[in-house]
């Protein structure tokens, strides 16, 4: 899936791109491989970055890179095993629940 958003600048409009691609298997609820490539926008500073991650379940493998989008720089990577990146994103811990009394 290719996503384009447009860009409103003083002189006109310019695009980004982000590209993410998903293996799946016949049986299998979740891709085996995700890989996510393009812009990608930072909520709290409102810049624009660019971001590769690869998700590869197949082979127990995460690995992401954050570019700054005016630089290239790399402004943060992580490469580890599947299985020891827990604690992020939907795995985070929700804390305690509150009931109703």
């Amino acid at each position: 899936m290719l996503k384009i958003t447009p860009k409103r600048t003083k002189g006109g409009v310019s695009f980004r791109k982000k590209l993410t691609l998903k293996v799946r298997r016949m049986g299998v609820k979740k891709p085996i491989i995700e890989q996510v490539h393009g812009h990608d926008l930072h909520r709290n500073t409102g810049k624009w970055n660019i971001l590769h991650r690869v998700i590869n379940r197949k082979n127990n493998l995460y690995h992401k890179i954050i570019e700054d989008g005016e630089t290239g720089e790399i402004i943060h990577e992580c490469k580890e095993s599947l299985s020891a990146h827990q604690g992020h994103g939907a795995a985070k811990s929700k804390g305690e629940k509150f009931t109703k009394r």
